[in-house]
């Protein structure tokens, strides 16, 4: 609840704001850790492994702006660019149950002009295991192939 809108705020937090955020975490990692109330505020970070509330609200503020906004965010030096993240799909335009998965695959043999390399991967699971494996094809002929299978347990 704290960091509600930290997208907007977080970026240029003050002196003054990371001390109350500290003073209102501290008050809940004492009641966690059951620490003395002289432990250092850094020590009850440290033993539960809580971030501090005024880095936390940046790194939020930062991914918001730059995977849900796509603004290039420039911060203590460092840069972070939308085209760095992958974009969400943010809805399908058909209705799963519509989609016809036959005219999607091609059973007719691949072709590439320019006869470079082509390759081929597969994985599947059943109840005899996990597997994957790989090829690569140039001109037509196979060049590499590799297969792997994971352990039972």
């Amino acid at each position: 609840m704290l960091h509600y809108e930290a997208s907007v705020w977080a970026l240029s937090v003050s002196p003054r704001l990371e001390k109350k955020l500290s003073s209102v975490q501290r008050i809940f990692l004492l009641y966690v850790t059951g620490s003395y109330r002289t432990t250092p505020t850094s020590a009850l970070q440290a033993i539960t492994g809580f971030m501090p509330l005024h880095l936390k609200a940046q790194q939020e503020a930062i991914f918001i702006n730059v995977t849900c906004l796509r603004k290039e965010i420039e911060f203590e030096g460092l840069s972070y660019q939308p085209r760095d993240y992958e974009e969400k799909i943010k809805n399908l335009t058909i209705h799963s149950s519509l989609f016809n998965i036959i005219n999607q695959i091609s059973i007719a043999e691949p072709y590439k002009k320019d006869n470079s390399l082509m390759f081929f991967t597969d994985g599947s699971k059943t109840e005899m295991g996990t597997g994957c494996s790989y090829c690569a094809f140039e001109n037509g002929i196979k060049v590499i192939e590799w297969k792997g299978k994971l352990e039972k347990f």
